[in-house]
This record gives structure tokens, C-alpha cells and sequence, in this order.
């Protein structure tokens, strides 16, 4: 009893860590409900790490699968599947706190305290209007993706599998998980249908941009001036990462008849598009993504690393975490003490928070390709790599090798799609002691550095 006791107060003390716990619990539970054989669409048991690998996959709205979704698994089973996504989508504590509000439970300042970390949140002032915000605008979003995609795969399906298409893709557009039920192609069969094209980037857009832009948005119309900081950023960043890599992929994969080639201009315009929009933590593709050159890999991996924004569905290192990243290297080369944008200066904490996320996610990814390529020798490294940062910012993107891993090597992108989830200070804070300080501080030296 005692242990039990001392196990819930470990756990519930800490935000970071009762999240990364409940994480753990939702892949758990789905793992055994993905192993039934109600789940597969031949009535058979499914292995262990097939089943989670895809719900870790699921919950943490990344979309790598080691078997096809659309022809492995059962209606129950995409059911499930759905279930986890629509889960990573919110939030653990997000998805907790709709149920508390649904029965009407009041919630507790160590509720809201939990709720603030999840959402990235600076206090927790108006936080459970945060959260109806979120659960509002999120299933609204999903509703209108849902009817305009269904207008389409009614026409190829049928009423009710056409719906469930809608419903289904909607929902993990918009979550940013990439998971589809088309095929083993994924969307490339629809790469020149303009209505699944656009309806799902624009899913993909708005679920990555984070609810405090999409609310700020609302609210003040689009008077950019109006705009804080955080949103104009985000806005722009983004803005800048749809564009140029569109034009980047239009030319150099323009004459590539294995990718844009074979289009129309127009139609690359928008198969370019949806590849620079889906590379930020979607993984969908309209285009084979082994067949691309190491140039456009080169890229991809690239936006795949700064992933979404935060708060929202997207995973990755965060566009404004790279824009801040930019500002703090420009800052020190120009031995300007503040960091400056829109005429404001970032809080100096800022400085410190940017450069311990990327050295933690730095050191976890090039940890991990290290692994896999030990227990891969025969696959090309430029792959594993795409694999796990694909991994790593939750995309779903893959050069096609996730089946063919070893079982060491799936838990590795696994834990890594893991890790992107949570985050990388979350990760850190929920496996350190925060009430152990120390009462002194060493003294001051200088060492060498450049």
C-alpha cells in the first residue's frame, strides 16, 4: 500500500511526468486492443510490435506503420487507430480535461498546473477556456475537412465507407498523422485532385500553426499589426517554409519522372506544395518519397527537423524555436547582448531553453541513427536518417525501410517518436529529481571556445 502511494506521489508531483505516464498507459492499452484478433482484417492475432509500434504511432501522430493500415487492419482496428490519434492530437490532458468537463467536475489548480505544461501554456490563468477553445475548434475543423473530403471518396467508396474516408483522414490531417486507408501509396493516387490536396494541407496547416495563433486569428481578423509576437512569427515562418520549398522541390524535381515529371506545370505547383507542406510532421505523400533526389532529401529532412508550431498538432524542433535559434546565433556573432524581433527583446531564459532543446534532440537523433545503422548494415544511412527525424518530429515519412527493420531497431524510432511526443525538456524533466538544488554555485572560470 505504502509503495503504491509512493509510486502515485512520484508521478502525480511532477506534470512532465504524469504525462509521459499517461502515454504510456494509452500505448499500453492500445497495444493490447490492436493484438486482438478483432482488429486485423484476417481474424488474426497481430504480433507485439506490430501492434505497438502503430499505436505508438497513432498516439504520437507520426503515421509510420510496419504494415499497410488500409489492408492489414479491420474496421474495429482503424477504429482504434482513429481513437489514438484523435487522442495524441488533444493531448492526453487535454483529452482527460474534456471528459471532466463533459460530467461537469471542477478542476484543480494541480489539474490546470498539468494542463499548462501539456499546452505549452505560461500560467494558468484562463486555462479551461484554453481547453474549450481547443476542443471546439479542433472538432470543428475536422467536421468541415471531413465533409468537403467526402465529397470526393463517396464518388470512390461509397456513402458509408466514404464518410468514414472523410471522417478518418480528416481528423489525422488535422492532427498532423498522416496515417490514410487509400493504400500503400498513400495519397498519391489523388496527387492531382484538388479537392484532397487542398483540403488536407490546409487541415495540416492550421492543426500545425497551434491554437493560440488560430484564436489570435479570430479574434483579431487579420490586422497583422495586432498580432503578438508569437503569432506574427509563426505566420511568417511558416508562410516562408510553404513557399520556398515548394519552389525548391518544383525545380529540382522538375524534370524527375519519377516525382513531378510527368505533371503538368499546374499540377507540380500543387504536388510541390503538398510535398513542402506534408514534410513539417504530416506524412501524407502524392509522391513516391524514394524516388526523390538526394537534394530534395536534403531539404526534407530539413523541414521535417523544424516541424509544426508549438501548441498545435505538429511535432518537431518548432518554427519559432528555429527562428529564436537563428536570432540567439545572430545575437552572439553580432556581440548584441538582446535578442530582438518586431522591435521587442526575447527574455533571456528564452536563450537558454533554445540551445537545451536542440543539444538534447541533436544528441538523441544522432544517437539514434548510430544505433540503427549498427543493426542495419545494409541500409543506406541517408534513409535511417530520414526514418528518424521523420520519427523524431512525428511526420510518418519514410523512405520505405520501416517494415524491414529489425525488432531493435523499431523500438529505437519508436522510443524516438516517443521522445518528439513529449518533447525534449519534458523528457529530461520528468526523469529528474526538481526538488533536489543546489544551495551554492561554483566559481566562475573561462575556457577557450571557437
Amino acid at each position: 500500500m505504502k509503495l503504491a502511494q509512493y509510486y502515485k506521489n512520484f508521478i502525480s508531483k511532477n506534470p512532465a511526468r504524469l504525462i509521459l505516464f499517461m502515454y504510456v498507459v494509452s500505448i499500453v492499452i492500445g497495444t493490447i486492443l490492436l493484438m486482438l484478433p478483432i482488429s486485423s482484417s484476417g481474424g488474426e492475432w497481430t504480433s507485439l510490435i506490430d501492434a505497438f509500434f502503430t499505436i505508438v504511432s497513432s498516439v504520437c501522430v507520426t503515421g509510420l506503420t510496419t504494415v499497410a493500415t488500409a489492408i492489414h487492419w479491420s474496421t474495429f482496428g482503424k477504429v482504434i487507430i482513429l481513437l489514438w490519434i484523435q487522442l495524441g492530437g488533444l493531448g492526453v490532458m487535454t483529452a482527460a480535461s474534456m471528459v471532466a468537463l463533459i460530467f461537469n467536475k471542477k478542476m484543480s489548480i494541480s489539474d490546470r498546473l498539468k494542463l499548462s505544461e501539456e499546452k505549452n501554456a505560461t500560467g494558468i490563468e484562463g486555462i479551461v477556456r484554453i481547453i474549450k477553445f481547443i476542443l471546439l475548434s479542433t472538432f470543428l475543423a475536422e467536421a468541415i475537412g471531413a465533409i468537403f473530403l467526402s465529397f470526393t471518396f463517396v464518388k470512390d467508396f461509397g456513402l458509408a465507407k466514404g464518410i468514414f474516408y472523410g471522417i478518418f483522414h480528416s481528423i489525422s490531417a488535422f492532427c498532423n498523422a498522416g496515417f490514410d486507408l487509400i493504400g500503400e501509396q498513400s495519397l498519391t493516387p489523388y496527387a492531382t485532385n484538388l479537392n484532397i490536396s487542398l483540403v488536407i494541407s490546409l487541415l495540416i496547416i492550421v492543426g500545425g500553426i497551434g491554437h493560440t495563433v488560430i484564436k489570435e486569428i479570430l479574434v483579431k481578423k487579420f490586422r497583422f499589426r495586432k498580432y503578438s509576437v508569437h503569432t506574427k512569427l509563426t505566420l511568417l515562418i511558416t508562410l516562408g517554409l510553404l513557399i520556398i520549398p515548394t519552389l525548391w522541390f518544383l525545380v529540382i524535381e522538375f524534370n524527375n519522372p519519377e516525382t513531378l515529371g510527368n505533371y503538368s506545370f499546374f499540377h507540380k505547383i500543387i504536388v510541390a506544395f503538398f510535398q513542402s507542406t506534408t514534410t513539417r510532421t504530416a506524412g501524407f505523400y502524392t509522391s513516391n518519397q524514394a524516388m526523390y533526389l538526394n537534394a530534395s532529401m536534403v531539404i526534407t529532412i530539413m523541414l521535417m527537423f523544424i516541424g509544426g508550431s508549438p501548441a498545435g498538432t505538429a511535432g518537431g524542433f518548432k518554427t519559432t524555436t528555429f527562428a529564436a535559434l537563428f536570432l540567439i546565433t545572430k545575437s552572439n556573432v553580432t556581440k548584441n547582448k538582446d535578442i530582438s524581433l518586431f522591435k521587442r527583446r526575447l527574455p533571456e531564459e528564452i536563450s537558454e531553453k533554445v540551445i537545451a532543446i536542440f543539444t538534447i534532440s541533436l544528441t538523441w537523433i544522432v544517437g539514434s541513427v548510430f544505433l540503427i545503422t549498427l543493426f542495419e548494415p545494409t541500409i543506406n544511412t541517408l534513409d535511417i536518417v530520414y526514418e528518424v527525424i521523420s520519427a523524431y518530429a512525428t511526420v510518418g515519412l519514410t523512405r520505405g525501410i520501416t517494415s524491414d527493420l529489425t525488432i531493435i531497431s523499431k523500438l529505437i524510432i519508436a522510443a524516438t517518436m516517443i521522445f518528439g511526443k513529449v518533447g525534449p525538456i519534458s523528457i529530461i524533466v520528468a526523469f529528474i529529481d526538481s526538488d533536489k538544488h543546489k544551495t551554492y554555485r561554483e566559481q566562475k572560470v573561462s575556457i577557450l571556445i571557437g
